[in-house]
């Protein structure tokens, strides 16, 4: 796993690395300001960036863009916990906020943050799949009842229609319902 670790105190920094599990992180100190820091962690993709207030200096939308954007966990060491400034990113998974004194627990955060990630990553995905689910269904339901009025067919043969459409074609079922809700005869027996 590659860790940023993004801090103007020294002192903080190496006490950060002296705590992380070193077997299982790779560590890197990048040189790059504030300003440029969306642009480097697009580029070289860290699975966490570890912030401290030093290197900020007042630059919070850089947390909202690093953040929303996905590009990697972030955790922001502070003395103030302050809510203003991370108001849009309180609540997301991706980031968390530490007493900069209190760095023990660090690699515990990380992997609550990374399991946390992975099963949010896993939801979105079913909740995609049962969307695609649900529109193919519905499609399907309207070409039966469309096939079934024009055919004076029984539910089970229109539904067979529209897989046989789909086989023939080499199209999915989705696609095969959508083309005859919208009348194309995509053969005579369909």
């Amino acid at each position: 796993m590659k860790i940023f670790i993004l801090s103007k105190d020294l002192i903080f920094a190496r006490n950060i690395e002296n705590v992380l599990d070193k077997a299982r992180h790779q560590m890197v100190r990048p040189t790059v300001e504030a300003n440029s820091l969306y642009s480097y962690v697009s580029n070289f993709k860290p699975d966490v960036c570890i912030i401290h207030k030093s290197y900020i200096n007042g630059s919070y939308n850089l947390f909202e863009q690093i953040v929303t954007s996905n590009r990697c966990l972030v955790i922001y060491f502070t003395s103030i916990v302050e809510s203003g400034p991370f108001y849009n990113v309180m609540n997301n998974p991706s980031f968390f906020m530490m007493k900069d004194d209190n760095f023990y627990g660090i690699n515990e955060v990380i992997d609550i943050m990374i399991k946390d990630k992975l099963i949010i990553d896993s939801l979105q995905n079913n909740l995609e799949l049962m969307k695609i689910k649900a529109e193919e269904e519905r499609f399907v339901r309207k070409a039966k009842l469309k096939i079934m009025k024009s055919k004076n067919c029984s539910e089970e043969e229109a539904y067979k229609a529209i897989l046989k459409c789909a086989m023939d074609f080499r199209i999915s079922k989705l696609d095969a319902a959508k083309k005859l809700l919208r009348g194309e005869n995509l053969k005579n027996d369909c």
